[in-house]
């Protein structure tokens, strides 16, 4: 019936709405009336009389009345209960109400005579048509209840006292009562409003603050005229009726909110609208926003400003908020309950890496479905090691266990975000590992060692110990291929084999012997002393010797060496020089006119020794001071000579010689060699030979002549000088005699 909201062109001084309805006067004192019936009911309460004058009008549920300008009361429309057969007598002021209940009319009317007492007319259920004595200034019928403003300022109500309107009445001083369906309003002395009754959508709590100058009240809606000439409505909206002001929205939708689980996605749209859907579209609610005014959503869960509840809740719980809703039509706020349930997760045991009998049990964690859970257990799930045996899981298995395959399973855990529903078994494997066993091969021995005892290494290198029967291990020669016979003791030089066999572990299984070696070395080194000059020019002269080959290495040597005077033999004994050296080379200082021989031998890491080497041997020269003297000789002492002394001589024919007779086969002479040099002539018996001294040198240089005679010669050894003026200096001589 959209035609009651299109009241007539005009201008009017009063006006008043019904049900389906309304009626106006205008300021022609005419009627004007708009709308239609209800239910589709047409009675002729939307149709005045076409003439007269009037002062006020009423319009009711399926009737309305006037006050005509001469004081009488006229009404059309139903009359079922004489609600349309007015009274005689003058009114001020008439009011109409009632509703339509299932059918049933239920219309009555009320005026205030001139005289201030109370008319009624129509149903008189719960003497509703009967109204109290007393002087009243105004009155309204509401639904099945009235009431009035006496002349004392007091709100009296009678009829039915639909939800407590009549017992709870105002006792504030008004000047102006207004009744609804099941509920009334009054303006005060105060100009402010105060309403009782039913509390539909707001209709008696919502009222505005502050001074107003009019009152009127629908069925679940009132509104008011401010002192400021504003509008102010309140209560029920679902069809526009509280108009385009700051008013209280309708209803929200989504109350009470679908449940939502923790770490699922939740989404849900919420929305502010009547409960009817039916009213026009210019009446639906404009754009609305939505925020949370009090109490707290769940974590994880926002409201967007377009009211979309959405996110991931994170804990469990009942969350109670209020969220207002904005529009063009005003604010409205509502409490939510949303209540987050627990996800249901299965626990699935974890199946660890296989172990070994020898390995304690380990630890067992869990998994959990949906992947995404962890953590945020009040009492984690507990999962351990069972038997296969073991269906009721009675005794967890913990340190070390024989190998098989065990059940892994997990019970219990409390959380406040999950549930966990079912337990999924997992396994482990305790299996001995492989290993390959591997005879050592030890260091090398010489034949006259015995053959050490022979141990082994695994692979993986990480195997070690828990053996029941330890593998054994031996020596073989590599023709015994089947290992039939384990040498012991002491063994002649060879490369031999290394063999392990057997072996019984609770923890690991032999699957494979790997053979060594083991060498015994009978090789000895090769030593050598090198060659010697067969004299020395000096008292200090190096010697060398050398050690090489066999199976192991060189750790050092020892040297020796035995002496004589240059004309003696020999002796069989030796003196040792060096001892446990690993030098191959040193400086030996030894005495004038003796013959020294040296030999060397060598031991290797294995401890075999060689034989002695052969000897080499070298003379030291006599100094010049051991000579006699002939002629005019001169001694000097120039830096690095024998004893530091040399005899110098220019004249010809001055010679040395040796004191007594001597048997020689070699004779050397250390003197100067230079530039200015003369000669000499080395005689021994009747042998003699002459010998230039003049060279390149610098003075201070040594030069060595050697005279080698064929066989011993017996006989005194002289050098004589063989030229005049030319310089001679001798630092001495050396005799051999073999």
């Amino acid at each position: 019936n959209a035609r009651q909201t299109t009241p007539p062109t005009g201008t009017f001084t009063q006006s008043s709405s019904g049900y389906y309805h309304g009626c106006a006067v205008a300021t022609d004192a005419s009627l004007a009336c708009w709308g239609g019936g209800f239910s589709g009911s047409n009675f002729g309460q939307a149709t005045p009389p076409s003439t007269g004058a009037y002062s006020q009008v009423s319009a009711g549920v399926g009737h309305s009345c006037a006050v005509v300008d001469d004081g009488t009361v006229t009404c059309w429309g139903r009359n079922t209960n004489g609600e349309s057969t007015a009274p005689a007598g003058t009114f001020t002021q008439v009011s109409n109400g009632g509703d339509w209940n299932s059918g049933s009319p239920i219309d009555f009317s009320c005026g205030v005579h001139t005289d201030g007492t109370l008319a009624c007319w129509g149903d008189n259920t719960d003497g509703r048509a009967t109204p109290p004595a007393g002087t009243y200034t105004q009155v309204s019928v509401g639904y099945t209840f009235a009431c009035a403003v006496n002349t004392n300022h007091r709100v009296v109500c009678w009829g039915t006292d639909t939800s407590s309107v009549i017992s709870t009445a105002t006792s504030s001083p008004a000047l102006e009562v207004s009744t609804g369906g099941g509920y009334a309003c009054a303006r005060l002395l105060n100009a402010s409003i105060t309403c009782w009754g039913g509390n539909f959508s707001g209709s008696t709590s919502q009222t505005p603050a502050g001074s107003v100058t009019s009152l009127g009240t629908g069925y679940h809606h009132s509104c008011a005229v401010t002192a400021s000439q504003g509008m102010k409505c309140w209560g029920y909206n679902h069809r526009g009726q509280l108009g385009f002001g700051l008013e209280p929205q309708g209803f929200y939708t989504n109350s009470p909110l679908t449940a939502g689980t923790t770490l699922s996605s939740y989404s849900l749209q919420l929305e502010v609208k009547p409960d009817v859907e039916t009213y026009p579209t210019i009446f639906r609610p404009p754009v609305t926003t939505f925020a949370v005014t009090d109490g707290a959503l769940p974590d994880g869960v926002t409201l967007s400003s377009s009211g979309l509840l959405s996110g991931t809740p994170a804990t469990a719980g009942d969350y109670s908020f209020e969220v207002t809703s904005t529009s063009l039509w005003g604010t409205r706020a509502a409490t939510f309950l949303l209540t987050i349930n627990k996800i249901t997760v299965a626990v699935t045991a974890a199946s660890p890496s296989a172990i070994n009998p020898a390995t304690a049990i380990p630890l067992i964690g869990y998994t959990t479905d949906p992947a995404t859970v962890v953590g945020d257990w009040s009492v984690a799930p507990t999962c351990a090691v069972y038997a296969s045996s073991d269906s009721g899981f009675a005794n967890a298995l913990t340190g070390t266990q024989p190998d098989g395959t065990y059940v892994t399973h997990c019970s219990g855990g409390t959380s406040t975000n999950y549930n966990p529903t079912s337990y999924v078994d997992g396994s482990l494997v305790i299996t001995k590992i492989d290993v390959a066993v591997t005879a050592a091969s030890p260091s090398a021995i010489n034949p006259a060692m015995v053959i050490p005892t022979i141990g082994y290494t695994t692979s993986p290198s990480t195997v070690g110990g828990g053996w029941s029967v330890a593998p054994t291990c031996g020596v073989y020669t590599s023709s015994d291929s089947g290992f039939a016979t384990a040498l012991t003791g002491t063994q002649p030089a060879g490369t031999y084999v290394t063999h392990c066999a057997g072996g019984t572990s609770t923890s690991y299984n032999p699957t494979s012997y790997v053979d060594g070696s083991l060498v015994i070395d009978g090789s000895v080194p090769t030593v050598g002393v090198t060659t010697l000059p067969v004299f020395e020019s000096g008292l200090g002269f190096p010697v060398a010797w050398s050690a090489t080959g066999g199976v192991s290495a060189i750790t050092n040597t020892d040297v020796r060496y035995r002496k004589a005077l240059w004309s003696a033999s020999l002796p069989t004994s030796y003196t040792t020089w060096k001892s446990g050296v690993t030098a191959r080379s040193a400086t030996f200082t030894g005495t004038q006119g003796y013959k020294y021989c040296f030999s060397t031998r060598a031991r290797n890491l294995i401890g075999n020794v060689s034989a002695w080497s052969a000897e080499k041997c070298t003379t030291l020269p006599l100094d010049e001071r051991t000579l006699s003297t002939t002629g005019v000789w001169a001694r000097s002492a120039p830096s690095g000579w024998v004893a530091k002394t040399a005899l110098l001589a220019t004249s010809k024919g001055a010679s040395l010689r040796t004191k007594a007779a001597v048997k020689v086969k070699r004779i050397a002479l250390i003197a100067l060699k230079c530039k200015a040099c003369g000669s000499v002539v080395v005689q021994v018996g009747t042998t003699k030979k002459t010998v230039s001294l003049v060279g390149p040198s610098t003075n201070g240089l040594r030069t060595l002549f050697i005279i080698t005679l064929g066989a011993k010669t017996t006989g005194t050894v002289s050098v004589t000088i063989a030229t005049t003026g030319k310089t001679v200096k001798v630092d001495g001589v050396v005799l051999s005699a073999s």
